[in-house]
């Protein structure tokens, strides 16, 4: 007998969590024992839409009385749980950030409550998880990582683009205050030689960072080419992936990155880079890892201006970085989610 699991997040495009909801979606629906529905909130741009949304979930519970519901994000987590004190659903709800049950924000807050009521907290990394565990009942709290699909990241690199630039760097991702990208633009107007940038992604900030391009005297060497459906042939071609992020949950970018053989410059930001490179979140100083990436302090943009002019990245082996990424394929993942799920019920 199959398991009827709705699957809900805020919207089918977006950042990292959008790309792995998709992802994990699409995998347990080849599952004859697990019947999946994927449902997005956010369907307008309408500053009403969480209003809205709160009467299409109800719609969709009561037409499809699923056995678990999946949540991915804050406000879907936040609804599914409070839903459950009306149905007889299990919530599984995944924590994409650190930022999500630690910060000062109201939302933070709001979670570190709402959530000790989930029956199933899943954390993407192992510092995360440390946090759950302290926050919430250790009996509800678990790990698994975010699934990538390394095949097909291989196979739409090989895509053929128009490169803007023979040698650069990349950043893929959202365009936002906490990704610091503004720091990546200040290290390449410093650094020596002629440096290239190309930024793949969109976001509120998108328009203050091309000024800021141009006041540092950069403008043509740095190339916004928004959000793209295929970023990979951009990751592929890349002297390294370059991230300077304030906090994280898993960046799929620098994992992505590592799945092609192309090596990552990274800040030691909470949570995923340390983890992944296999280093200390307690380095507070540039450090260069066995397999040739760098990790450097966050905000501190002379570490990173050092981590870009040491061209130490140019050793690294991408048979190496590749083989560290391994283990977060599909199949092994994908078999965690199956047996959490099932283990609700």
């Amino acid at each position: 007998m199959y398991m009827r699991v709705l699957i809900v997040t805020n919207s089918q495009s977006g950042g990292g969590a959008e790309v792995i909801v998709n992802t994990l979606s699409m995998e347990l629906s080849k599952l004859q024992e697990l019947d999946i529905h994927t449902f997005y909130l956010k369907d307008t741009e309408s500053a009403f839409w969480r209003f809205t949304a709160f009467f299409k979930m109800l719609y969709v519970i009561f037409k499809l009385k699923p056995k678990v519901i999946q949540s991915h994000l804050f406000f879907p987590s936040i609804l599914s749980i409070f839903l459950s004190n009306f149905f007889s659903f299990k919530t599984q709800v995944v924590v994409h950030s650190i930022s999500e049950i630690d910060s000062t924000n109201l939302g933070a807050k709001i979670a570190k409550y709402i959530y000790r009521k989930a029956d199933m907290i899943v954390c993407i990394s192992s510092k995360m998880l440390e946090l759950a565990q302290v926050l919430f009942q250790k009996s509800t709290v678990c790990l698994i990582n975010n699934p990538h699909d390394f095949k097909k990241y291989l196979r739409l690199s090989n895509t053929r683009v128009q490169l803007p630039a023979s040698q650069y760097f990349v950043y893929v991702g959202r365009l936002t205050a906490s990704k610091r990208v503004d720091q990546l633009i200040k290290a390449i107007s410093k650094t020596k030689g002629d440096k290239k940038l190309i930024i793949v992604g969109d976001g509120e900030e998108k328009s203050n960072l091309k000024e800021l391009a141009l006041q540092q005297g950069v403008d043509e060497n740095v190339y916004f080419l928004g959000r793209l459906s295929n970023p990979y042939p951009y990751i592929k071609n890349a002297k390294a992936m370059l991230l300077a992020s304030e906090f994280e949950g898993y960046p799929n970018c620098l994992i992505e990155a590592l799945g092609l053989g192309v090596p990552v410059i990274t800040s030691n930001c909470q949570t995923g880079p340390a983890e992944i490179l296999g280093v200390s979140y307690n380095d507070d100083s540039l450090r260069i890892t066995n397999q040739k990436c760098i990790i450097f302090p966050v905000g501190d943009s002379c570490a990173l201006g050092k981590a870009i002019e040491s061209e130490e990245y140019l050793k690294a082996e991408p048979f190496i970085l590749q083989g560290m990424v391994s283990h977060l394929s599909l199949k092994p993942i994908v078999t965690k989610y199956i047996s959490a799920i099932k283990s609700l019920c």
